[in-house]
């Protein structure tokens, strides 16, 4: 009789008390009786902690003929032999499994042995880069300083090219009848007349004053004129409101 031969049900149940067994003996707690029905129904006892031999042996004399012990014999021996394979085929588990654990544990020690490397390399490298930058930083401190006044100068000199050049803007502007550009230049100088117009910039204050005088003029004669678009009298409407005119 083989281990294929055994029916699958007391298979899984020896597979499992044998590893009950194994793993949380407990001497207090018998072990359960066999699912399957057997004639010696006084001889339960051999599947728990409290078996006698002896008295076993006695029971199975009494209760069976020469034939019935002979396969009982049998059915023993095949069940000492099922059970010392699944007994080998548990411990070559468990053997499989603890190498599997010990090796990846070695590997796990080898691989945070080797981070431990690479974050020593990388701290290191950081360090550096870090040490060059304050280097860097420290050596061009003076002439960022300097680009960055040079730099503020510039934006200065462009405003102020911007309102010396204004007089001229608005006199194309006029000439080629782009008002909407010629209100934008003025409201855009406006801040700065505010400030310096009665001082530095008071010429081109008043050049610029009287260059808007005439492009009002000629917006409020587009706003009047019967010949012009609706559209066009309602841009010079806008222009004129943003001139602060009535």
């Amino acid at each position: 009789m083989g281990v294929d031969d055994v029916p699958l049900d007391d298979k899984a149940k020896r597979m499992r008390d044998l590893l009950s067994s194994f793993y949380s003996p407990d001497p207090n707690s018998p072990s359960k009786p066999p699912s399957t029905s057997s004639r010696f129904a006084t001889l339960d006892t051999i599947n728990t902690t409290t078996f006698d031999a002896d008295q076993y042996m006695n029971l199975l004399v009494q209760k069976s003929n020469l034939e019935g012990l002979l396969q009982r014999h049998v059915d023993m021996a095949a069940e000492i032999k099922n059970l010392d394979t699944d007994l080998q085929m548990l411990v070559y588990e468990n053997y499989n499994k603890f190498v599997s654990a010990t090796d990846a544990i070695k590997r796990m020690k080898n691989n945070i042995i080797g981070m431990e490397t690479n974050m020593e390399q990388l701290l290191e490298k950081i360090m550096s880069v870090q040490s060059r930058s304050d280097g860097v930083n420290t050596s061009l401190f003076e002439k960022r300083e300097h680009i960055e006044k040079l730099h503020r100068t510039r934006n200065l000199l462009r405003k102020v090219q911007f309102i010396y050049d204004l007089p001229a803007r608005l006199t194309k502007c006029i000439k080629s009848e782009a008002y909407a550009d010629a209100v934008k230049y003025y409201i855009g100088a406006m801040p700065i007349f505010k400030i310096y117009g009665d001082s530095s910039f008071l010429d081109c204050k008043r050049a610029s004053e009287e260059s808007i005088a005439i492009i009002i003029k000629a917006l409020q004669g587009k706003v009047f004129s019967d010949s012009e678009s609706i559209q066009a009298r309602a841009e010079a409407v806008m222009l004129l409101k943003q001139l602060d005119c009535p």
